[in-house]
């Protein structure tokens, strides 16, 4: 039995294994997206948040958000990987660098659609959301 790991006896690459995992972590990915508001309405200092808090504030648009939270890690890290970072010190430190700005963007996207999402919540204070 061979699961996930890609041997030539079970016929699978590591291309296929990664693409397997890539499909199983996109659940993963929606919740922690819809999740994550809780980070800048505590980075403010409300006192209300949580996980519930942040799931009925990203009510439907968790899959937008799972789009801004997910791709760009997604992308860089598939680009950071087609580089021969083992072969290059300069290569190594290039994606060193490139990572906190990636991690920059996305505090900043997750900003962005905390200060979207949340005054639609104000807006509807006394109501459920």
């Amino acid at each position: 039995m061979s699961g996930f790991v890609a041997t030539p006896e079970s016929g699978g690459t590591m291309d296929q294994r990664n693409q397997i995992l890539s499909i199983l972590s996109l659940p993963l990915y929606y919740l922690v997206s819809r999740w994550s508001l809780v980070f800048p309405s505590s980075a403010i200092g409300m006192r209300r948040m949580s996980l519930r808090w942040s799931w009925q504030l990203s009510a439907g648009n968790g899959w937008r958000l799972t789009l801004l939270i997910g791709l760009p890690p997604v992308a860089s890290g598939l680009l950071f990987s087609l580089l021969p970072t083992s072969d290059s010190i300069f290569l190594a430190m290039l994606v060193a660098v490139a990572w906190p700005i990636v991690i920059a963007i996305e505090i900043g996207l997750l900003s962005l659609s905390y200060a979207y999402l949340a005054p639609v919540a104000d807006d509807h204070e006394g109501q459920e959301i």
